[in-house]
């Protein structure tokens, strides 16, 4: 199911053109306040793309974290680690 809905936002994204439009220029955005105008443009023009790296990001520290928690077999280890001797 999940993967049926990010292949559906994933063809909706490169069908529907959602970033077409004339763009931004960050002077005239926020006034010289260089912060206030990339905060802006991320959370109007290009909100898909900072959700779906966000959504990203989020998977690859779970992933990280299941990983890294994972048990191990006890005894040694290939190529020596972790054995006493």
């Amino acid at each position: 199911m999940l993967v049926t809905l990010l292949l559906a936002g994933v063809i909706w994204a490169i069908f529907a053109h959602p970033f077409s439009g004339t763009g931004a220029d960050l002077a005239r955005v926020a006034n010289n306040d260089n912060v206030r105008a990339i905060g802006q443009l991320l959370f109007t023009r290009y909100l898909f793309a900072f959700e779906a790296t966000g959504l990203l990001l989020l998977v690859a520290a779970v992933g990280a974290l299941v990983l890294g928690k994972r048990r191990r077999p006890p005894g040694p280890r290939p190529g020596g680690v972790g054995h006493e001797g």
